[in-house]
């Protein structure tokens, strides 16, 4: 369990950090919507705590993609005005607020669903206008994939230390705490500006959907399988749905193919 714990989200994060070197921006935003740190959070909290406990935590999660666009809308709208610093204090107290509201109303999964489709539909149409640049690759060296790896291993430990004593509710919403969103969008804004922070989160949308449908199968199907089961068929249809959101990116023409 605690080889698991040190190496599996900073794995992912690794991966992650060099497709955003290579595809820019909104690439970066796309693989970002991946459950790559909330995916592996649930299934350590699963092995620890039961199946039930992780279809709850997965149910809240679904719903928690609500706080994490209100983080990423807050941020993108904010770093048209104002420097990073101001823009992620706003972002933090936007996302807090939508997380105590979620932990406060424990929506089941009808309500999880509608919550999470509104969210993903609604944020694209309240992003604010960008230019028409394309998204450009990341230059070698000098990223922030020591602090992602730093960061990510230290929520894991954090939020699968806590989860007895938290309850699947706040479990769930804090597996889904923005941290991909949090680093990327910081460190996009300082080097590139708000149009490149503006392009990261619409591609971030897009990869909701994979991450909507991974929680939704869990959901339904970890009282009745096993977790390693669950969570392998799991991820091979987000990885469909991945698939199939890049196909819609390329029709939307915002991203360099």
């Amino acid at each position: 369990m605690l080889l698991l714990k040190i190496t599996l989200v900073p794995f992912f994060l690794l991966v992650l950090s060099l497709a955003q070197r290579l595809w820019g921006s909104s690439i970066a935003g796309w693989l970002g919507g991946l459950p790559v740190v909330a995916g592996p959070i649930l299934f350590l909290l699963t092995l620890q705590q039961g199946e039930a406990f992780g279809a709850q935590a997965s149910t809240i999660s679904l719903a928690a993609i609500f706080a994490s666009e209100m983080f990423n809308l807050t941020y993108a709208r904010s770093s048209r005005m104002w420097s990073w610093k101001l823009s992620l204090l706003f972002s933090l107290l936007s996302w807090i607020f939508a997380a105590t509201i979620l932990a406060l109303l424990a929506p089941t999964l009808p309500y999880a669903m509608l919550l999470a489709g509104l969210s993903v539909v609604t944020t694209p149409q309240l992003l604010p206008a960008n230019s028409t640049i394309q998204s450009t690759a990341y230059p070698q060296g000098g990223d922030d994939l020591k602090s992602k790896i730093i960061i990510g291993t230290f929520l894991t430990f954090i939020i699968t230390g806590i989860s007895p004593f938290v309850g699947a509710d706040w479990s769930g919403i804090l597996a889904v705490f923005p941290l991909l969103g949090l680093v990327m969008c910081v460190s996009t804004h300082q080097r590139y500006g708000s149009d490149q922070v503006i392009l990261m989160v619409r591609g971030m949308v897009f990869g909701r959907y994979s991450f909507a449908a991974f929680c939704i199968y869990l959901s339904f199907t970890l009282t009745h399988q096993t977790p390693y089961i669950a969570f392998t068929l799991a991820c091979a249809i987000s990885i469909v749905v991945q698939a199939t959101t890049r196909f819609l990116m390329s029709k939307e023409r915002f991203i360099k193919t």
